[in-house]
């Protein structure tokens, strides 16, 4: 366990109790409710990247007790995405500017208000380095990724809670195409609010289109020279508007499936012959996942979708050669999330409390086991080794004799042995905010963080009524996986707290003490020029 940052961090804050006007402001700092730091972190390579709000920084923290300012040239981290290879970062950063260049204008409150302007820029990361920035407009605030990891597409999410800043004019049809590994990014124009991007690839499996759904239209453009091959319109009214709901690629890249919202029309778009169909299905769409049906055609496998409903207890099976529907997987009660493995499928409903099913259905066989939790589902992940479920179980009603109304008053955890065809529904003594699954030693076990509680259960999946608590530095915030099969924690801790859990050994060590750098944050103008860069 690293004890040295939070050793320094006490004689910090030990030498500033004794000069009054320096404690107040921590005090202040720590009482407001302003955050030093943004526990929601980002992992990549070795460590974890944290934004600091009040000192307008990024963090770079590491389980061996090393913590890194990461200079993006006086830039105010906003938002960090990790690049698919898990081993980089890209950084959504903005700086105040001020237009006028009087070289006495050193602070934001220096230039007047009708000259100070925020620029901003993505900027790609990689251990403690800036190696390389792109101009991309500030209101593409959403990032996808070709398979390969070699091109991000940046492009406008509206669904996430930010002000869309005009300066001048914006194009609300734009997206970016930015090339991850040299070169310059480029801008193109694909129709109205674009809200999903995927790549199909070619017959060598390489990335060679990205397909892009807009408000009642679909371009393909081709990646090699940033063409547009083809507009799909999905309306031939120009005053209709429909919304793509979900949509995917069959598993050849060669079709997209488009589901619209309040349609149960299915649009299907030769990206190769450049042709719409329509499939009319029994009602609108709410989740479409590709799937393989293992030797199901005399030994031979069918590449097919399978398309849920909310209100219809059944899964459709669409064979992705033929475009036709073969025989649904009937259900006792609508799902609205599938979790597709090799050879099977989970299927449960995480919107409707009464909807408490989930069903293990083998794909080549049709089979269906149907296992009944006790709560609502409000998540459920796969194990390693796909031997076991894991589900958080959310409160609802009081129903039935006493008993029963305790267990729903509470949070819960499930448990299915998806080999021994068993299902456990566990109590648990406060709200999850993570849960982590990992194999030690030829088992199995939940990692359940509790909100405010300073200690994880680690729950054991072949026998889930016995458990260790495992005690932690301070109340957890969430956990998430790493590149080399660690796991992170972040904590409730004003000043910084980040553990660092190794599954094969069960060791853990600490960090913390780095956001001390924010408490006394200096506002200047970073790039001027008269600042050095």
């Amino acid at each position: 366990m690293s004890s040295t940052p939070r050793i320094l961090a006490a004689l910090t804050i030990g030498v500033l109790s004794a000069c009054n006007p320096w404690q107040r402001d921590i005090d202040f700092y720590l009482d407001s409710g302003d955050a030093l730091w943004d526990a929601n972190v980002v992992a990549a390579g070795d460590g974890v990247y944290v934004r600091m709000p009040q000192a307008k920084a990024l963090m770079r923290v590491q389980s061996d007790g090393t913590m890194s300012t990461v200079d993006l040239k006086g830039a105010e981290p906003t938002r960090i995405v990790a690049t698919p290879d898990g081993e980089s970062v890209l950084v959504f950063a903005d700086w105040p500017y001020c237009e006028d260049t009087d070289p006495d204008i050193v602070r934001p409150e220096d230039c007047p208000e009708d000259e100070l302007v925020t620029l901003s820029e993505l900027a790609l990361v990689k251990g403690s380095a800036r190696t390389a920035a792109y101009d991309v407009p500030p209101h593409l605030n959403a990032l996808a990724f070709s398979a390969d990891g070699k091109t991000a597409v940046a492009y406008l999410d509206y669904s996430r809670d930010m002000e869309i800043e005009v300066d001048g004019l914006i194009d609300l049809g734009e997206v970016m195409f930015i090339p991850l590994e040299g070169g310059q990014p480029r801008s193109v124009s694909v129709g109205f609010s674009p809200e999903k991007v995927l790549f199909s690839t070619n017959a060598e499996g390489v990335d060679d289109k990205a397909v892009i759904f807009s408000r009642s239209e679909v371009v393909v453009v081709e990646l090699a020279t940033l063409e547009t091959l083809v507009t799909y319109p999905l309306v031939l009214d120009a005053d209709q508007v429909v919304d793509p709901q979900d949509a995917v690629l069959t598993a050849d890249g060669t079709i997209a499936l488009v589901a619209i919202d309040n349609s149960s029309d299915l649009y299907e778009l030769d990206l190769e012959k450049y042709s719409i169909d329509l499939e009319e299905l029994d009602s609108e769409p709410i989740a479409m996942a590709n799937a393989v049906l293992p030797g199901i055609d005399d030994g031979t496998d069918a590449q097919v979708t399978l398309i849920a409903y909310p209100d219809l207890p059944k899964v459709d099976v669409l064979d992705e050669n033929t475009l036709e529907l073969r025989e649904p997987f009937e259900l006792e009660e609508p799902v609205t999330d599938m979790l597709v493995t090799a050879t099977s499928s989970l299927m449960y409903n995480r919107r409707n409390d009464d909807a408490k099913d989930v069903y293990d259905i083998d794909l080549a066989t049709y089979e269906i086991i149907e296992y009944r939790v006790a709560n609502p589902l409000d998540s459920l992940q796969l194990a390693p080794g796909e031997d076991y479920a894991v589900g958080i179980l959310r409160p609802e009603y009081d129903s039935g004799n006493s008993l029963d109304r305790y267990q729903d008053e509470h949070w819960g955890l499930a448990v299915i042995d998806l080999v021994a065809e068993k299902e456990t529904s566990l109590v648990l003594e406060n709200e999850p905010v993570g849960v982590a699954l990992l194999n030690r030693d030829d088992e199995t076990y939940a990692l359940v963080l509790m909100q405010g509680h300073d200690h994880l259960l680690q729950v054991q999946l072949s026998e889930p009524t016995f458990f260790i608590e495992v005690e932690l530095e301070a109340p957890p915030i969430e956990i998430g996986d790493m590149q080399d099969g660690r796991f992170y924690i972040t904590h409730d801790a004003a000043l910084g707290l980040v553990s660092f859990l190794d599954p094969a050994t069960g060791d853990m060590t600490t960090t913390g003490g780095f956001a001390s750098a924010g408490l006394f944050p200096e506002a200047i103008l970073p790039r001027q020029p008269n600042s050095a860069e």
